[in-house]
């Protein structure tokens, strides 16, 4: 019996971080990493000056991605790698100045995604973005940081899998080189979710191990 509760209470803790979750909380994406290189300098200035977070939204999901710098840079097209998005649409900005985005379209090119394997989704692009539009610092406004909103629509609603499931890719342009850069980050795992989901399957393992639990004296 004891055996049988400490198995259920094992697949419990590998399948908990499916069901309970912060679906609240915003969640960010690891340190988005340069695809194509095509200028050293150009791939630090987007590394360092690109952030993102997701948060569920009813049964979708809100992403924004943030340009925040000192140095010319503009994301001019995002790129979306999920087998659960259905959609993207572009919500608006929280900063001033001139963002403006199109209508999300399937699939898509991310310069250099073969290099990563990367497959679009879908992808959204920013309105005549040279060189007032799109996410970033641009001598028409001047602004840093700016913020562009993003509605993934998703099948079933399913949260927690989107973010085991979703790689966005972005296209930066305005650099003071002339150049462009392609990036890609996906979302960093909650911290207690993957802890739970780790202390299950040490006790499965341990359970497999041992074929049997020691009789008690």
């Amino acid at each position: 019996m004891l055996r049988r509760l400490l198995l259920c209470l094992a697949f419990a803790l590998v399948w908990a971080p499916l069901w309970i979750g912060s679906p609240a909380a915003a969640i960010g994406f690891e340190a988005f990493s340069c695809i194509t290189n095509e200028v050293p300098g150009d791939c630090a200035i987007g590394s360092t000056q690109l952030s993102a977070e997701i948060v569920q939204s009813g049964e979708d999901a809100l992403l924004t991605i943030t340009m925040f710098g000192f140095e010319a840079a503009l994301v001019e097209q995002i790129f979306i790698e999920s087998s659960l998005v259905t959609a993207i649409s572009f919500l608006g900005s929280t900063a001033e100045g001139t963002v403006a985005f199109g209508t999300g379209q399937a699939g898509g090119n991310l310069p250099g995604g073969t290099n990563v394997g990367f497959e679009e989704a879908f992808n959204i692009a920013a309105d005549n973005p040279a060189p007032s539009n799109g996410i970033g610092r641009h001598p028409q406004d001047d602004v840093s940081p700016q913020t562009g909103a993003f509605l993934l629509s998703l099948t079933g609603g399913d949260f927690s899998l989107l973010l085991a499931d979703l790689r966005i890719g972005v296209h930066v342009i305005g650099y003071t080189s002339g150049g462009s850069e392609s990036f890609v980050s996906t979302p960093v795992p909650e911290p207690g979710t993957f802890a739970l989901l780790a202390t299950g399957l040490l006790g499965l393992a341990k359970l497999g191990r041992s074929g049997r639990l020691p009789k008690r004296k």
